[in-house]
Formats: C-alpha cells, sequence, structure tokens
C-alpha cells in the first residue's frame, strides 16, 4: 500500500488513519480509471487517440 511508504511519523492516530484511507480511495479510483479507459477505447478508438494526443503533456503523478 502507498501509505506504507510515507513517512507518518508526527502524525495523530486519526491523521494517519484518515491518509490511510484517502489512499485506498485514491487507488480504487485508479483501478475503476483503467477500465472505463478500456471500455472507451474499444467503443471509439479515434477520440481516445485524440485525447492522448491534447493531453500528452499533463503528467498526474
Amino acid at each position: 500500500m502507498q501509505a506504507n511508504r510515507m513517512n507518518l511519523d508526527g502524525l495523530t492516530p486519526e491523521q494517519r488513519k484518515f491518509i490511510v484511507d484517502l489512499s485506498k480511495r485514491i487507488q480504487l479510483l485508479e483501478s475503476k480509471l483503467v477500465i472505463l479507459q478500456a471500455r472507451m477505447v474499444r467503443i471509439d478508438p479515434q477520440l481516445m487517440a485524440n485525447l492522448a494526443r491534447n493531453f500528452k503533456h499533463i503528467n498526474l503523478n
């Protein structure tokens, strides 16, 4: 899990729980996004190619 690699020293138990829960939610949303992108490619490959070309400069990592 991503949260295990973060430095959580000095945080309260509530803050730690919040960060871990948020990390889990982000991972779930990322996996759903991958599924939706795969569906979109099957439905409209040209649209996905255009989106990739138009947004290639955006790095969300």
